[in-house]
């Protein structure tokens, strides 16, 4: 089984693209999470209050962060 490139794969969602030589740049959102209702909703739905959020995005955003560290090459 070979390896897909990210541009092949996803080629009919992307608008263009942004080529540099140290690091990569992607956007999107996720379509139920793009608006304050659809959000609200969510966080509701998973017993999360609205003012919690900055608490429960931040285990959240501090996994992402070491995967991304672990994944990174270094110079």
């Amino acid at each position: 089984m070979g390896t897909e490139l990210f541009t092949e794969k996803y080629r009919e969602a992307m608008d263009g693209i942004l080529q540099c030589y140290d690091r990569v740049i992607l956007t999107g959102s996720v379509q139920p999470w793009s608006y304050a209702q659809g959000m609200s909703g969510y966080l509701y739905g998973h017993g999360i209050r609205i003012f919690d959020y900055v608490q429960f995005a931040q285990s959240l955003r501090e996994q992402i962060c070491a995967n991304t560290e672990s994944l990174a090459p270094t110079c």
